[in-house]
C-alpha cells in the first residue's frame, strides 16, 4: 500500500510524510520571483544624489550597495527564514545612509537644510565647516 492511501486512512506518519513531500514538492517547482532590484536601485539613487559623499568614501556607499543587493534576493527568493534575516540588515543600511548624510535627520543633525543655496561646492564647503 501506497503512502497517499495511508494518509488518507488518518495514519498520522503518513499524513506527516504526505505534507513534507507537498512541501518539497513545491520548493522545487515554484517559479521563482523576478528580482526587481528596487532597493538596491533606492540606494544608488540616493547615493548618488548626496554630494557629502567625498571620493575617498568609496566603501561607504560600496557596503551599502552590497547590503541591499542581499535584501533584495531575499525578498525575491520569498524564502520566510531568508527574509527575516535580510531585515536584519536594514539597521545597517540605514547607519550607512546616515553617514552619507542621506537622510533628512542626519542633514538637520550636521546643520545642513535640504533646500541648500548653492552649488556642489557650497555643500561641500557647508559640510568641511560644520565638521570643522
Amino acid at each position: 500500500m501506497g503512502i497517499w492511501p495511508k494518509a488518507r486512512d488518518g495514519d498520522l506518519a503518513a499524513v506527516d510524510r504526505v505534507h513534507k513531500i507537498s512541501e518539497r514538492r513545491e520548493q522545487l517547482f515554484a517559479v521563482p520571483k523576478k528580482n526587481d532590484h528596487a532597493l538596491r536601485t533606492a540606494f544608488d539613487e540616493s547615493a548618488n544624489a548626496s554630494v557629502y559623499v567625498l571620493p575617498t568614501d568609496v566603501a561607504l556607499p560600496e557596503t551599502g550597495r552590497k547590503i541591499a543587493d542581499q535584501v533584495d534576493e531575499a525578498v525575491a527568493s520569498g524564502e520566510g527564514q531568508e527574509i527575516t534575516k535580510a531585515l536584519y540588515l536594514l539597521p545597517h543600511l540605514n547607519h550607512i545612509l546616515r553617514e552619507m548624510l542621506a537622510t533628512p535627520g542626519s542633514r538637520k543633525a550636521a546643520g545642513l537644510t535640504d533646500r541648500s543655496v548653492g552649488g556642489h561646492l557650497a555643500r561641500l564647503r557647508a559640510v568641511k565647516t560644520k565638521l570643522a
